[in-house]
């Protein structure tokens, strides 16, 4: 009997870690979390073409456009690295511009990456 009880309580402890674990993410407020299907998060800055980097201080001066990404990190809080769903999506885009951005996922890093699946030009 003794044995059965500690099975038991042995097999619930597990289930109860597992299904802790199998946490759904909702949001992608928290770095490396995926936002729900057909959801998508959005985000303004300055667009560096050549390193494929976003800055999304309000306070970015253009003549750091050619600094490396070590170099911004400590100039600015907020930096993002890019990748595309389409690399087209860049044509009329050049380093310095005014970005309004779109996308589904923003994977843990320092700095984090963030997947686009849009972008648009914003008037300075």
């Amino acid at each position: 009997m003794e044995v059965t009880i500690k099975k038991t309580f042995a097999f619930s402890f597990l289930l109860i870690i597992l299904i802790a674990g199998c946490n759904t993410y909702e949001d992608i407020d928290e770095i490396g979390r995926e936002v729900p299907d057909g959801e998508y998060r959005f985000n303004e800055g300055y667009i560096l073409v050549n390193s494929d980097t976003l800055v999304a201080d309000s306070d970015f001066e253009v003549e750091h456009i050619n600094l490396e990404i070590k170099g911004l990190q400590k100039k600015y809080e907020s930096i993002v690295l890019l990748r595309y769903e389409d690399p087209s999506m860049l044509q009329g885009i050049k380093s310095g511009d005014k970005v309004k951005l779109q996308y589904s996922l923003i994977l843990e890093s320092n700095p984090p990456k963030a997947t686009v699946s849009k972008i648009k030009k914003l008037l300075k």
